[in-house]
């Protein structure tokens, strides 16, 4: 067992209460941990005076606990317009989490009828920061857009869809395997040049659901742990052949996140298509083999709609990490073909 180093108590937005916090039985004798709310790194007492920021290090921006702020926009901020760019967890800490100070995963807001889906995607292998800079310009194409759901009430609902690619090290990759599917709004996208072709590697059960801890054989490849056999990985990683201009197009990173995102595969030769279907040829899930730009099916945002929907009612909340598949049904068939 560990020996317990501290002992701290926050208010929702992160202010310590010092009081009751084990801080206030310490001595000077003490190393003090600055690795403090949320895991994030407290910037205190840095200026030679003793005085100093008192805000944590989130990555992509600072945050202010006292003000329950961040102190620069939200680099998303034109998907949650209801709300200040500077805010925090949606100005709600208690159901939400701002892990790097982006995404917060899956949000329903039932007032507005708005669904937004975000994940950040790390990127591994040759040429991974490079990659992943295009493939998060080309994403902002398909976030952009979005698209509606009717619910059986009549109800319109608006879908956002994000996704935000970022170089992974091999801490990320370790934090993102340690946490385990559905923790984090998080995933891994390999470049291996050692693979043909581009692949998905989700396991699917008979229920049409990820089965999400099966053990998975990896390779220690440049500092990394690259997957070695498809049959045995995770819904939360995907590989692509990254020599391959194709395999490795900014279309097929999408296309494959967006299994993450629980969109099936609708062409000829997977899940029992004999044919692709008409309205499947240039969609970005169906054949779009290489297109520059490839369409998106209104099925896509019907089941995602009414799969995030009821996957509400299972959680009892708005405010999740999901990692099911929205596109098949209760007999694992592709739905609205």
């Amino acid at each position: 067992m560990r020996p317990v180093l501290e002992e701290t108590h926050y208010y929702p937005f992160g202010l310590t209460m010092s009081g009751i916090s084990s801080n206030a039985l310490k001595g000077s004798n003490y190393p003090e941990n600055r690795k403090k709310y949320n895991g994030k790194e407290l910037q205190s007492k840095e200026f030679g005076d003793g005085s100093g920021l008192e805000w944590y290090d989130y990555g992509a921006r600072m945050y202010d606990a006292q003000i329950g702020r961040w102190h620069v926009i939200d680099p998303k901020s034109e998907t949650y317009s209801l709300v200040t760019p500077y805010n925090y967890a949606l100005n709600n800490p208690i159901l939400f989490v701002d892990p790097d100070g982006k995404d917060v995963g899956v949000s329903i807001d039932r007032e507005n009828h708005r669904i937004v889906l975000s994940s950040t995607i790390y990127v591994f292998g040759n040429g991974a920061k490079d990659k992943a800079a295009s493939y998060s310009e080309a994403a902002k194409k398909y976030a952009g857009l979005g698209g509606e759901y009717k619910d059986d009430e009549g109800n319109t609902w608006s879908i956002s869809i994000n996704m935000d690619f970022v170089e992974g090290t091999p801490e990320d990759q370790r934090r993102i395997e340690e946490a385990g599917s559905g923790v984090a709004a998080e995933n891994m996208l390999f470049l291996d040049p050692g693979r043909e072709g581009a692949s998905n590697v989700s396991v699917v059960g008979p229920d049409g659901r990820p089965e999400n801890n099966v053990k998975q054989e990896t390779e220690f490849r440049n500092g990394i742990h690259v997957p070695v056999n498809k049959t045995f990985l995770t819904s939360r990683k995907s590989e692509l052949q990254s020599t391959s201009v194709y395999y490795s197009s900014a279309l097929t990173a999408i296309h494959e996140t967006l299994h993450q995102y629980g969109l099936s595969d609708r062409y000829k030769g997977k899940n029992g298509l004999k044919e692709t279907p008409a309205n499947y040829k240039n969609d970005i899930m169906g054949e779009a083999y290489g297109l520059k730009d490839a369409g998106f099916s209104q099925t896509h945002y019907n089941n995602i709609g009414s799969q995030i929907l009821e996957l509400s009612k299972v959680k009892k909340s708005d405010n999740f990490i999901s990692n099911v598949v929205v596109d098949l049904d209760q007999n694992g068939k592709l739905k609205g073909q």
